[in-house]
């Protein structure tokens, strides 16, 4: 066969065609435009990979203007693009792996490809020369039956005498219907599978096959080829490297000889050469001009090899990561909150940085923990050998999800790692699938998935060693750099790392100890600017500190999470519309696909409003008309960059049908500062439970998100913007009958004091864990044993705490609920208060204890002396010793008190 080879086109030359080639995209010249058929060959591969390699057969001057024989025949030239056209059955932007064309001519007519029935074993053209490749090439813009082109990386010289033969081949790829019309019984085509076999099936089919043709130039001078480029120089073993020259010279002047270290490559005559590359090599060409007979040389190129562990084969999946979605990876001192892979082959290698890879240690056990979502298996490879392949050995299943219900779920697989694996770099790989694919199993590595997703990550094997006693103080490293947000993951990394024996570990925050954190390795999340230290020691030896790291603070507004949707508004999944007070924004089906669904309007102050502190107000939520979604609102309160899942959301609805109307009641807390806030409005299809379980940042499948500033004003509802104790309680020494008190204070003579108060009392609301203080509140307690308190707003549980100033403070018996009003009665019953720590001062009436005169939590000597001293010297007036409330100190006083020192009367704390 006679070999014609490929050239690269000049760069005056694209720019010449790109008239053509940019608006009509209609060939110059096609070879028939019949009526479609299907044809699955060569885009479309099988599931047992039989059709991944193709060649088309064209007779001598079957190109031409109007195709079939009609209009301007085609011309010699050189062959710059490649056109051709699919059937009805179209996938758009579908991606092939090795994506290749192949072109030859040899001489001949038609009847040279064979005839009568369809041909098995028909041997393949051999000697084509590449001209165009792409390790993944993907099918964008593809519409059916229209001209689809592929401008040709290096052109082809065609001769319209000489039959033509285009080759199309792949590994592996999501397919469309190539179209073809038959042509009697004339064989036309050969395919097979892409595996170098050299034999294929022939048949009549013939592709809709179009070409662009440019006049060749003659050389006139010493030919200046340059370097020689490799479409990569680092390479694994068996990666096809193309190599061409950095000024090949003018399409189809000039002639072509390859060599590698061994000398001439035979056959390789083209202005490009592709090669499988085993070993390392180095290539250069030597480029004559035949009119003058000059000729010279490029300059060499070398290709080196990768170490196995870089070469790790790239699985895939069809359909992606509906099911099978691999959320968050934690192993040692690795945790990758793991963003979902958007498009085929939906697999990640991950970078080789702190957070993303793992230090272990040979014997050691460890925890490999793996977040999925709902319908999930996931499972795990480790090449402890680092020979680059994932071996059935060297599998294991992590866990599965098995449920459509639960959202989330976390499997743990606890791993040793062999003291037979290899010191140094190698790889781990998470798969995740659907549950109902099954289990996978240890050859699957490498296979194609229905659904799911793939991440591969370093791992650092090293030698357990010991600690020496006197270590040389670590640095430190962080997963991030430059400034941080407010609730960030931070990992922190001693560098070295000390393991081994004796090692031990102690963190600082702020020259403060971190309880608990006593590993070589620190987690943590941001508080704000903070610095952080690690105390090292080995044996019992000196402890020297690391070097201590700052965090500096990026400012909240930037601090917002883009939160991710993997298919955004895609599937007609989205918000509508939004209406809160003045805020009505009527975007109905616009989304903005480029974030993923994720619309900021925050800028827009025309879409916008002013709410008032105190205030409820009715929101709307609108989703498309088609597919129902749950809502979920928040607002940023404190202005720290965060949605707050607990604090600061408003709202939230159950699924929402598709064209309906959500509402959401909105209540702005009084205690929010005066301004402009960030509020967030997440819309998602697939969140089970409904919307209380959607997040303000986490991956979800389907949906939209809002952002928008909503302004608070300085005014308030006065009326919503405190809390209410309605308090029920008795002082025992001031209990005048059976169910009231005395008039204490008017007693004591205070001006403005009336019949019906008692005394001061001091009301405290506590958290009800830490007994952290939360509001104070002084009121009056009236002769009946009532009392009113208002507190700044509070809404949540809390204890309460009494204390007046002569009696012992109680507890309420467990914390109550304010929502944000409550009420609480101690006197029904003694267990109303805390340890049961009140007195009985009539038939069903309970009575706070008497006499502890300096409020020190109980009754006791001092108290006594305090009485002593005013009982002798007869005072009155409001004073603590006057513990009866008859406004002076006396016996009757004593007599009230006597009973609760010599009982050790004191107050009960929880």
């Amino acid at each position: 066969m006679k070999k014609i080879s490929c050239f690269i086109v000049l760069h005056f030359l694209v720019i010449l065609l790109w008239p053509i080639l940019g608006s009509a995209q209609t060939p110059q010249y096609f070879n028939t435009d019949g009526v479609p058929a299907y044809n699955l060959i060569p885009l479309n591969p099988s599931v047992s990979g039989n059709q991944r390699k193709v060649q088309y057969l064209y007779p001598p001057n079957t190109f031409s203007s109007l195709g079939t024989g009609m209009g301007t025949p085609a011309p010699g030239g050189v062959i710059t693009t490649v056109y051709f056209k699919v059937g009805f059955t179209v996938t758009p932007g579908a991606s092939y792996s090795d994506f290749t064309i192949r072109i030859g001519q040899v001489a001949g007519i038609q009847s040279d490809f064979g005839s009568g029935p369809i041909l098995n074993n028909y041997s393949y053209f051999t000697g084509l020369t590449t001209c165009f490749y792409a390790s993944n090439y993907a099918l964008n813009g593809i519409q059916a039956d229209t001209w689809y082109p592929i401008t040709l990386q290096n052109g082809f010289n065609y001769n319209p005498n000489l039959s033509l033969i285009i080759e199309f081949t792949n590994t592996n790829g999501i397919g469309n219907s190539v179209a073809n019309v038959n042509n009697g019984t004339i064989r036309q085509r050969i395919w097979g599978p892409n595996n170098g076999s050299s034999t294929g099936s022939a048949s009549s089919g013939i592709l809709k096959t179009g070409i662009n043709i440019t006049p060749v130039i003659p050389c006139n001078a010493m030919p200046t080829p340059g370097n020689t480029l490799a479409s990569s120089t680092t390479v694994c073993s068996g990666t096809q490297v193309t190599l061409s020259l950095q000024n090949p010279g003018n399409p189809g002047s000039n002639t072509f000889q390859w060599y590698n270290k061994l000398g001439i490559v035979a056959g390789a005559t083209g202005s490009t050469y592709s090669q499988t590359i085993n070993s390392a090599d180095s290539f250069y060409c030597q480029v004559t001009c035949p009119n003058t007979s000059q000729s010279t040389y490029s300059n060499p190129v070398q290709v080196s090899m990768l170490p196995p562990t870089y070469c790790y084969c790239i699985p895939a999946t069809t359909n992606g990561p509906g099911y099978g979605r691999i959320k968050r990876v934690r192993l040692f001192d690795l945790d990758d909150v793991h963003m979902v892979t958007q498009s085929p082959p939906y697999y990640v290698a991950k970078p080789d940085i702190l957070g993303k890879s793992a230090n272990l240690v040979k014997g050691s056990s460890y925890s490999l923990k793996v977040t999925t979502g709902t319908y999930s298996v996931l499972s795990a490879w480790f090449d402890w050998n680092q020979n680059g392949v994932f071996e059935v050995s060297e599998f294991q299943t992590i866990g599965t999800n098995p449920l459509f219900n639960v959202m989330d779920s976390t499997p743990v697989l606890n791993i040793t790692v062999p003291t037979t694996a290899l010191a140094g770099i190698t790889k781990m790989r998470i798969r995740g699938s659907s549950y109902g694919d099954g289990l996978l199993n240890g050859g699957q590595a490498c296979s194609t998935l229905p659904s799911g997703e793939t991440a591969d990550y370093f791992l650092h094997i090293q030698n357990l060693s010991t600690c020496v006693s006197n270590p040389t103080p670590p640095s430190i490293q962080s997963n991030v750099s430059g400034g941080m947000c407010i609730g960030q993951d931070l990992l922190l990394a001693l560098n070295p790392i000390y393991q081994g024996s004796g090692s031990s570990f102690q963190w600082y925050k702020n020259n403060t100890p971190v309880s608990g954190a006593t590993l070589p390795y620190l987690y943590t999340t941001v508080t704000g600017p903070d610095s952080f230290k690690c105390a090292v020691s080995c044996s019992g030896g000196p402890v020297v500190f690391s070097q201590t790291i700052s965090l500096s603070m990026n400012p909240p507004l930037s601090c917002y999470c883009i939160p991710p949707s993997q298919y955004g508004c895609s599937g007609g999944d989205y918000i509508s519309k939004v209406v809160l007070n003045t805020l009505n924004n009527n975007s109905g089906s616009f989304c903005n696909t480029s974030n993923l669904g994720y619309e900021n309007y925050s800028n827009n102050m025309s879409l916008s409003t002013t709410l008032q502190r105190g205030q409820t107000y009715t929101m709307e939520v609108w989703p498309g008309p088609v597919y129902g979604q749950t809502f979920s609102v928040w607002m940023d309160f404190n202005d720290d960059g965060l949605f707050n899942q607990n604090t600061e959301r408003l709202g939230y609805t159950a699924q929402i049908q598709g064209g309906g109307i959500g509402y959401i009641s909105v209540i702005i807390p009084c205690w929010v500062s005066p301004g402009v806030h960030r509020m967030r409005v997440r819309c998602d299809y697939s969140t089970a439970g409904g919307g209380v379980n959607i997040t303000p940042c986490d991956m979800q499948v389907f949906g939209e998100t809002e952002d928008y500033s909503i302004t608070i004003s300085p005014n308030q509802n006065l009326n919503l913007c405190y809390s209410q104790l309605q308090l029920n309680c008795m002082i025992q020494g001031y209990m005048q009958n059976n169910t009231t008190m005395k008039p204490v204070l008017q007693n004591a003579g205070i001006p403005g004091a009336i019949s019906t108060m008692t005394d001061t009392i001091t009301v405290e609301l506590r958290e009800p864990v830490t007994m952290n203080l939360l509001r104070t509140k002084k009121g009056i307690l009236s002769t009946t044993g009532v009392a009113t308190l208002t507190f700044d707003y509070y809404n949540g549980p809390a204890w309460i705490v009494v204390k007046g100033r002569n009696s012992v403070p109680v507890w309420s018996a467990s914390p109550q609920n304010f929502t944000p009003h409550a009420n609480y009665n101690f006197k029904t019953a003694a267990s109303q208060a805390y340890g049961n720590n009140q007195i009985q001062v009539s038939p069903g009436i309970w009575a706070m204890y008497s006499g502890d005169i300096d409020q020190s939590g109980g009754v006791d000597g001092d108290d006594h002396n305090l009485l002593f001293q005013d009982i002798i010297s007869g005072s009155g007036g409001y004073l603590n010793t006057d513990i009866d409330g008859s406004g002076g100190v006396d016996g009757d006083d004593f007599n009230i008190f006597d009973p609760n020192v010599q009982a050790g009367v004191g107050a009960y704390v929880p």
